[in-house]
């Protein structure tokens, strides 16, 4: 979310790393590779010079797709995390490496390259939490971040999830980057339910502003 929407793991103040059980960024079961479920969606997008600049327009198509992932991608995705210093330290990617391995994961793709996902951890039959969310900085401003939570969605809906959980910094905590991380989750249609400080498993000062959002 700066750009984008990450809503996850971060880094307290002090510089720990910290693991929002939320963040653009899991569950329990899928060991389907990324061609046995989900067809991919594809969005191309155009992208332009300034037209008062006098140069002639510049038309560049991205064409991004929405995969399900499988363990195979993890290591593109820690890429994406080392990309997001202020969002996620080492002990975040760390974390991701394990949760991977059992968790719900979408990639988004320019040109077959991983450039955004979304980690799911399935809580309830009826209820999931986004973990890990997070699209490279390269790629912001391009709404490759709410592709990836709709994807989520759609699919959490056909499984019979009703409710999607995202954990996050609160306000509270004054820290400047996470303003746009909040930003994106409401966009997408998430709704701060609580704060709760401290949060089991986070550092002492680093408030977590609880989110949900409806499944359609």
């Amino acid at each position: 979310m700066p750009f984008l929407f990450r809503a996850t793991p971060r880094q307290d103040l002090a510089g720990r790393s910290l693991r929002s059980e939320a963040n653009l960024a899991a569950a329990g079961h899928s060991g389907d590779t990324p061609d046995q479920t989900h067809d991919a969606t594809k969005t191309p997008q155009r992208l332009a010079s300034d037209s008062q600049s006098g140069q002639s327009a510049l038309v560049a198509l991205i064409d991004f797709q929405v995969r399900r992932g499988s363990p195979s991608d993890a290591q593109a995705c820690v890429s994406v995390l080392a990309s997001l210093p202020e969002f996620f330290a080492d002990e975040a990617r760390r974390d991701f490496l394990t949760a991977v391995q059992t968790h719900l994961l979408w990639v988004g793709t320019v040109e077959e390259a991983v450039v955004g996902f979304v980690l799911v951890e399935r809580r309830h039959h009826r209820a999931a939490e986004i973990t890990y969310a997070a699209v490279h900085p390269h790629q912001r401003s391009r709404g490759l971040g709410k592709q990836l939570v709709s994807a989520v969605f759609q699919s959490m809906s056909a499984e019979g999830v009703r409710f999607v959980e995202v954990k996050t910094l609160d306000e509270s905590a004054d820290y400047e980057p996470y303003v746009a991380t909040r930003a994106f989750w409401e966009t997408c249609g998430f709704v701060q339910i609580d704060c709760i400080d401290p949060l089991p498993g986070w550092s002492p000062g680093n408030p977590s502003a609880i989110y949900v959002a409806a499944v359609d």
